[in-house]
């Protein structure tokens, strides 16, 4: 599961993060956060500038609803 990848992501030093998207919840909506240790230390020695960028209908779910894809740079 999703849930359990993080997890063992964690253990490896990532930043992972899974939560379900409020109002979204019968269509099973959910966020997932991914950041790996080396990403983490180019954030924090060049973090002051971010930007965030979504694309909407990058794929579509089980059900054929549409979905996102949110990146923020630094």
């Amino acid at each position: 599961s999703i849930y359990l990848w993080c997890q063992k992501l964690q253990e490896k030093g990532w930043a992972a993060d899974f939560e379900k998207t409020l109002g979204e919840e019968a269509r099973n909506g959910f966020s997932i956060m991914l950041c790996s240790p080396w990403q983490q230390e180019l954030f924090n020695k060049y973090g002051n500038t971010m930007c965030l960028d979504s694309t909407h209908n990058t794929c579509r779910g089980p059900s054929g609803e549409k979905m996102f894809l949110n990146t923020i740079l630094i």
